[in-house]
């Protein structure tokens, strides 16, 4: 027996779901710093503990998600809490020339309890007869990232009245 589908073919469309998250990070910060001189070379560190205070805000949209001309739908979520982190920093400083320096540095920042966008999107759909079940879950998590610098210092002279 030959079965013949009496449902028309559904034309494709283009579903699309997107996450944005901002973190407004602003507080205090208390540290120590140590640097050694030389005259052939500096080297320093620096050590900060932060408190900050994070306003988050994420929203996640979504658009045609389950067939074309279903309707665009924005989930958001805003909270403000506290966040911590730490900021470590270390440089070494060569005096090449007397007008000419290299310099190298290292930064390493940690902070807690920032949201991302790839981590809000909750997925429950539960088909067409449902309310769009693609929805913003704020989750918060660590966060870290370091990075090296490497550089060099130019001195020019100073024209003082004497050389004139």
């Amino acid at each position: 027996m030959l079965f013949r589908s009496q449902l028309a073919p559904v034309p494709s469309f283009e579903t699309s779901i997107e996450s944005e998250t901002q973190n407004y990070l602003g507080g205090g910060q208390i540290g120590a710093r140590v640097e050694m001189v030389t005259h052939l070379f500096d080297l320093g560190a620096e050590a900060k503990w932060l408190m900050l205070a994070n306003s988050m805000y994420a929203d996640v949209v979504t658009n045609n998600l389950r067939f074309n001309g279903d309707p665009y739908v924005k989930t958001t979520d805003n909270t403000t809490q506290v966040s911590t982190g730490v900021d470590l920093t270390g440089w070494g400083v060569l005096h090449v020339h007397p007008r000419f320096d290299l310099r190298i540095g290292y930064n390493f920042l940690y902070l807690t309890g920032i949201t991302r966008p790839e981590d809000n999107v909750y997925y429950n759909e539960n088909g067409i007869t449902q309310p769009a079940g693609v929805v913003v879950d704020m989750k918060k998590h660590d966060f870290s990232m370091s990075g090296l610098q490497l550089g060099g210092d130019r001195k020019s002279t100073r024209l003082n009245s004497s050389h004139l």
